[in-house]
């Protein structure tokens, strides 16, 4: 495997997750690009083209990421496309990725899952609920959960919440625990609240972990243990997730990477993730080291997509996939999904605007078969994930 890995050492806060570490990343990626944005500029003042560190282009994707950048759907606003250009969450497929063989363990465990599909949980509680507030909404005191799952961690904590209140499913594991996760977003001071075991408990909520991030920042961690978000990889609530307001309207683009869970343990549907660490992760499931668990061969952080055309991938026109279902499929393809954390099956998470989430899974099961690793994924190293030709647009907010 190419991947830098992050090794083995364990490491709780609060016995939902554990860090595993073990080689610290490289930072070059921000002198490369400080490098490039100067040579980039050069050019322009003399009236010339020129490109940086950038070779073997894949017919199938061409241009610059500023010239791209024009051709964004995206939103500018913060909370709908959160974290900056360095992201990884942003950072598109490059022309040089290397893809995992059908005989590499990634592979294998990935096909481990019979039923071949990805499914979407749509809003809490396994996916991520969200609202916004500003200064005229009424300030709440969060209480702590009285589930004993986790240490309760960074409450009380008092903030706005919705006018309306902010009511969201809530659904015990097998194990008596909740899960659910959601992001409210303070527009007026710029600061989102994510909050795990949220429950609106009847107008006095509770929540088991607290956590804030940068929403102009990366959205995950740059090494072992900087974990920044409360699933089990480290990384904010909103890095990859699936926004109604991209998928739903058809004059948009997905256009960031996603995020999904993939199974861990012996009774879930399959065994794909393994004990490894790859950032974005910085850190993995607080059980892993169980016996029997995490014995697959897909890192936390791995990167899976879909097969280009011209490197053995599917002709999207003939699959018969709806329009909402191809244009999902061209984000795999483009800027592929992130395991995060453990699930009982391959799950994306979506915000709780996704709308008929049933389409896109039968667009997701069309391509799962076409599915890879990408194994040369260097987060902080390269602009493009696997380097060369940005296969689309990086549409981060200082970018546009």
């Amino acid at each position: 495997m190419l991947l830098p890995r992050l090794g083995t050492l364990m490491a709780t806060e609060s016995g939902f997750f554990m860090a595993v570490i073990k080689i610290s990343p490289s930072t070059r990626f921000l002198n490369r690009r400080l490098f490039a944005a100067s040579i980039g500029l050069l050019a322009g003042l003399l009236g010339i083209s020129c490109a940086v560190g950038v070779s073997h282009a894949d017919p199938g994707a061409t241009g610059t990421p500023a010239r791209q950048a024009t051709e964004c759907t995206s939103s500018r606003d913060l909370f709908l496309n959160p974290f900056n250009s360095h992201s990884a969450h942003h950072r598109p497929i490059g022309t040089e990725a290397q893809y995992a063989s059908d005989s590499h363990p990634s592979t294998v465990s990935w096909l481990q899952n019979t039923s071949q599909s990805i499914n979407i949980n749509v809003g809490a509680p396994w996916g991520v609920s969200v609202a916004t507030t500003n200064a005229s909404d009424p300030i709440f005191t969060i209480g702590p959960t009285n589930l004993k799952c986790d240490r309760p961690q960074g409450f009380p904590r008092t903030i706005r919440l919705p006018q309306e209140g902010f009511i969201t499913p809530v659904r015990l594991s097998r194990s008596g625990c909740t899960d659910g996760v959601v992001v409210i977003y303070d527009r007026d001071q710029q600061i989102p609240h994510q909050i795990r075991q949220y429950n609106w408990n009847d107008g006095s909520p509770l929540g088991g972990q607290y956590r804030t991030w940068d929403i102009r920042g990366l959205g995950h961690g740059t090494h072992p243990g900087d974990r920044v978000g409360t699933s089990a990889s480290g990384v904010a609530a909103l890095f990859g997730v699936l926004r109604g307001e991209e998928i739903n309207d058809p004059n948009n683009k997905v256009e960031h990477a996603l995020q999904m869970g993939l199974p861990r343990n012996p009774g879930h549907c399959a065994m794909m993730l393994s004990r490894e660490v790859v950032l974005p992760a910085v850190t993995g499931d607080g059980s892993m080291f169980m016996e029997g668990h995490n014995l697959g061969n897909i890192p936390y952080g791995g990167l899976m997509a879909l097969l280009p055309s011209t490197k053995g991938g599917p002709d999207l026109d003939k699959l018969g996939l709806s329009a909402r279902g191809k244009r999902l499929a061209e984000t795999v393809r483009d800027y592929g999904i992130y395991a995060v954390d453990g699930a009982n099956c391959a799950a994306i998470r979506a915000d709780q605007y996704v709308i008929n989430p049933g389409e896109l899974v039968a667009a997701l099961s069309a391509i799962y078969p076409y599915m890879r690793m990408v194994l040369n994924n260097d987060v902080l190293g390269s602009p493009t994930a696997g380097g060369g030709n940005p296969r689309a647009p990086n549409c981060a907010f200082d970018v546009r």
